[in-house]
């Protein structure tokens, strides 16, 4: 007998992309499911879009509710799940036809907790690989070291993964915060006593649109700080001294790219103290790693961003590229 899952697809402004998105889910080969629309207060069509597929598939829920951001419709799905599995999807995204059959096999053969695909970029007329590949299965305090580096996108982002349900018991995402993934992953991670990826099944696409909330500056990116502020202090109640350092270093990072971003274009007066709190946390944060006990690459970065910020963004364009 399959297992229940409950699939979450938090929903605002989309029509464009919803069908893709829906009927992506309506042919899985893994049928059992339950599949929870949240309409988080759309303008637009998409809130008779889902009415209509509800009538179509006894499967769906739809959930109707004012806005509240991305977070609190992912929340809403979450109360509602009845499923021993869990999994979300955006809803400008889609999924092969196997990825729910291929993500629950791989849970449910090696008893984890996690289960975790790749996924393709996927632009307008072509699909890229995200290019970390890792096949394994962790059970120890190692799985924190995947917050960082190559595979750090797939561990933190909701959406390419499939969770026992039970991990959301005490946790929910940030209300009003971007970034929400970021927030909550530790607790996730600590939650789970073993997590299996299996990256080379590329089973998700991320839509890129140019208006998505990712695709844009404002000043909620500084959320992502937020995130990692957070992160550190899960690491400090852990004394985990080393991945502390780690996450300090990403922040000052981040604070770097997103500081330089907000620096284009006319800044607004009531964000102006916003950037001048992020710069002087940028610059404290700077001065908490001198003389810190760092990897010599993470070295190499502070150094670059400190004295060679030119050399730093040239190295950050060519990897891009």
């Amino acid at each position: 007998m399959e297992e229940l899952i409950s699939v979450v697809v938090p929903i605002y402004n989309v029509e464009e992309f919803l069908e893709k998105c829906v009927d992506s889910i309506l042919s899985q080969s893994y049928s059992n499911l339950e599949i929870i629309l949240v309409n988080d207060g759309s303008k637009d069509n998409c809130l008779k879009i889902c009415r209509d597929y509800e009538l179509k598939d006894s499967r769906i829920v739809v959930i109707d509710k004012e806005n509240g951001g991305l977070s609190s419709a992912r929340n809403a799905g979450i109360d509602k799940a009845t499923g021993k599995y869990i999994m979300f999807i955006d809803s400008d995204d889609y999924i092969e036809k196997t990825t729910v059959e291929k993500l629950y096999n791989n849970i449910s053969s090696n008893g984890a907790d996690i289960s975790i695909c790749n996924f393709f970029y996927s632009y307008k007329n072509e699909n890229i690989r995200n290019n970390a590949i890792l096949n394994t299965t962790i059970d120890d305090e190692s799985k924190f070291s995947y917050l960082y580096g190559k595979y750090s996108l797939q561990t933190i982002i909701s959406w390419n993964k499939l969770y026992k349900r039970e991990l959301f018991n005490e946790i929910r995402y940030p209300d009003g915060l971007i970034h929400e993934d970021q927030y909550i992953i530790c607790d996730l991670l600590d939650k789970s006593k073993k997590i299996n990826y299996m990256t080379d099944e590329f089973l998700y696409y991320y839509v890129q649109r140019d208006n998505s909330i990712m695709s844009t500056f404002n000043i909620n990116r500084f959320d992502v700080i937020k995130g990692l502020n957070r992160r550190i202090e899960f690491f400090e109640s852990k004394k985990y001294d080393m991945l502390i350092n780690r996450t300090k270093v990403e922040k000052i990072q981040l604070l770097y790219q997103l500081l330089k971003e907000s620096k284009k274009g006319t800044v607004e007066d009531k964000n102006k103290y916003i950037i001048k709190s992020e710069e002087m946390d940028f610059k404290n944060t700077f001065r908490e790693l001198k003389g810190a006990k760092l990897d010599v690459k993470s070295k190499i970065k502070l150094f670059l961003i400190e004295k060679l910020p030119n050399v730093y963004d040239f190295l950050k364009r060519e990897k891009k590229r």
